[in-house]
């Protein structure tokens, strides 16, 4: 299975966006000069669009391996595959120490300053809009109970896989056994793959190619 994890804050300051209003009449957004604020963890299932979303106070290298237990234990059979990128909380010794200790969880760097490329960044966008743009809430809880539900209540489809050819390279390599290699990078990845196979879908082949050295690459859709 195949996951893209990133953090987001949301602050009881509504952010903007553009809405229809009578003339005359334009729509008013609260100040609050407080700047108090809850931060999110979440992570898409890219097959299913399935999200799994948790709120803290801090994000940190703590916080980080709690919420690797969350999805540990709510896909308990399956290999897990993460793409994410490289902020302080996922590099610290935690984080490092708990990956070494699940086999099954297998981490991709997503390249430096390229978030249009995680998935999640449009999770955060989508619940942004239906939620906290423009919001009117007075109190943080009850704003990120609503921002919170809405994550963990709907699905979020992602074209990622299809868009970079994964399933046609797991249908071709599937039966190909990689030798255990440390834990890969996309740029690393891209690099081999703009060697092998100049005319297919690179980031398609890096996240074969993360996945094929401990798990075979089916077993993650």
């Amino acid at each position: 299975m195949i996951l893209a994890l990133d953090e987001a804050s949301l602050y009881l300051q509504a952010t903007t966006m553009a809405v229809w209003a009578p003339r005359g009449q334009p729509p008013r957004v609260r100040l609050d000069p407080s700047r108090r604020k809850i931060n999110f963890y979440g992570a898409l299932n890219l097959a299913t669009g399935e999200e799994l979303a948790w709120s803290t106070e801090t994000m940190n290298a703590a916080h980080t391996v709690t919420y690797l237990e969350q999805l540990v234990a709510h896909w308990p059979e399956r290999p897990l595959l993460i793409l994410w990128d490289r902020a302080p909380w996922h590099r610290g010794a935690a984080p490092r120490e708990f990956l070494r200790g699940h086999p099954r969880l297998e981490t991709l760097w997503l390249p430096v300053a390229a978030p249009e490329l995680n998935p999640q960044e449009h999770v955060w966008k989508a619940t942004r809009r239906a939620v906290s743009h423009n919001h009117q809430q007075k109190d943080m809880a009850t704003l990120t109970q609503r921002f919170e539900q809405h994550l963990n209540e709907n699905t979020f489809p992602s074209t990622l896989l299809e868009t970079h050819d994964y399933p046609r390279l797991c249908a071709m390599f599937k039966r190909v056994i990689y030798k255990i290699e440390p834990r890969p990078t996309l740029q690393s990845a891209l690099h081999r793959s703009s060697v092998a196979s100049p005319g297919r879908s690179s980031f398609g082949y890096s996240l074969f190619h993360a996945s094929a050295s401990r798990q075979p690459c089916s077993t993650y859709l």
